[in-house]
């Protein structure tokens, strides 16, 4: 039968844009927990997310260095989320950045509380073009006195601070 497109037969309907393509494979990488509850931030170096889930792309994540190499050009969606508490009962303000090849490209703060024990959330996106053998990696960018928060038994969230990736090719 052929399709008008206005019929309620199965499989008949107007067929999608031409090119658009389904998510092919993706990793996230968390932190797991590194002296005790906390991880101490340092300032201008990359964020280690040392455990990585397996999707096809886990093995482009490097956990010793802090980058994603981009295996082939295309686009990628890439999250971060990472979540702070200070170690010390001083206002802070911890900024973290997207870095692709040495170069920040999304950028976000937070104030992080005085009062010891509470937190602050930087949560952001960005869907990049990548050309192969790009590095991108999460950077903080101040905020040394802070620490991240990891999952644990005070806040028994699996995956509190991450770093996400999927492709789009």
């Amino acid at each position: 039968m052929a399709c008008s497109g206005a019929c309620a037969a199965p499989g008949c309907g107007p067929t999608g844009p031409a090119g658009l393509v389904t998510p092919s494979s993706f990793f996230q990488a968390q932190l797991s927990q590194i002296n005790g509850l906390v991880l101490v931030v340092t300032t201008s170096r990359p964020i280690f997310f040392n455990v990585v889930t397996a999707g096809g792309l886990d093995a482009a994540y490097d956990t010793t260095t802090g980058i994603f190499t981009a295996p082939r050009a295309g686009f990628y969606s890439f999250a971060v989320n990472v979540v702070a508490s200070n170690t010390n009962a001083v206002v802070n303000t911890l900024a973290v950045s997207l870095v692709v090849n040495g170069t920040a490209t999304n950028s976000q703060t937070a104030r992080v509380p005085a009062t010891v024990g509470q937190v602050a959330a930087i949560a952001f996106a960005s869907l990049l073009l990548l050309s192969a053998a790009d590095e991108v990696q999460v950077t903080c960018l101040s905020g040394a006195t802070s620490s991240l928060y990891l999952g644990s038994n005070v806040y028994p969230v699996a995956a509190i601070s991450t770093f996400t990736c999927t492709s789009l090719f």
